[in-house]
């Protein structure tokens, strides 16, 4: 009988363990992590940004798409569009607060020219819907 219950405390054990360890890797910080690509195409409402994993879909030819990369240090690469057209990315730092669902990218600009002085960048945005296939994103004055 002893050895029943035994094995029956360690089954329940083990299924808590996973459990445990599968709710942090769904986080809405860990689900933010990785390259995201402006999806203009699906956009509904003007104030709502929708982003795709950049490697999701075959997106249409665009003058300029955002593409920002969250990484799991707290760095980010983020696509800049240049005063001359050109598309670079500068890297930065990005936070999330988990009570006010607040992102935030910081980064400095540093135009092509080396006559235009670097300029320090800070977007906020607030999150307002996350899964593993979109992030919708509001911009946060």
């Amino acid at each position: 009988m002893k050895p029943k219950i035994l094995l029956a405390s360690l089954i329940v054990s083990v299924f808590m363990f996973l459990g445990i360890g599968c709710e942090k890797d769904l986080s809405t910080e860990n689900l933010l992590i990785g390259s995201w690509t402006h999806s203009q195409e699906e956009q509904t409402e003007s104030n709502i940004l929708i982003y795709r994993p950049t490697n999701f879909k075959q997106y249409p030819p665009s003058w300029y798409r955002n593409t920002f990369s969250l990484n799991n240090d707290n760095t980010c690469d983020y696509l800049v569009l240049a005063a001359n057209d050109g598309h670079y990315f500068e890297k930065g730092t990005w936070n999330y607060n988990e009570d006010t669902k607040n992102l935030t990218i910081s980064y400095t600009q540093r135009e092509m020219a080396p006559h235009l002085p670097q300029i320090d960048v800070v977007l906020k945005f607030e999150v307002i819907e996350l899964k593993k296939n979109m992030l919708k994103l509001k911009s946060v004055s």
